[in-house]
């Protein structure tokens, strides 16, 4: 939601009513795994990004069924809230940069340019 000030209640409290809400949560958590990690479906690195090495397979496995147009739904479902709910605070600070930052990855680490700053700088678009 635009505007809206996340914090790791918030995420959960939205988590566990939204299913749609669990999807974008395993997408945007995949984000920031690095590249090799992404194309061996594991963790690989402790960046303090991305999935544990515990939860690595299975987010896969749900990344590309969401990719591929189908929905969560079932056990999946049930096993991807649960684990999206561990990285509650993660998705906070993904939250709070997609709102206030432009965010990239960078070697499986977040990188944010605070929005303003480059309105200021006049060094990207914002």
């Amino acid at each position: 939601m635009e505007g809206q000030e996340w914090d790791e209640a918030g995420i959960r409290e939205l988590l566990s009513r939204s299913d749609r809400a669990v999807e974008r949560a395993v997408l945007a958590i995949q984000e920031f795994q690095t590249e090799d990690e992404k194309r061996a479906g594991d963790t690989r690195w402790r960046n303090g990004v991305g999935w544990s090495g515990a939860h690595a397979r299975s987010a896969d496995y749900y990344c590309r069924w969401i990719r591929s147009g189908k929905r969560l739904s079932g056990r999946y479902l049930v096993k991807a809230r649960k684990m999206t709910m561990h990285y509650a605070g993660q998705l906070a600070k993904i939250a709070y940069m997609k709102e206030n930052c432009v965010v990239y990855a960078s070697k499986g680490r977040m990188k944010c340019v605070c929005k303003l700053c480059l309105k200021e700088t006049g060094d990207g678009q914002a």
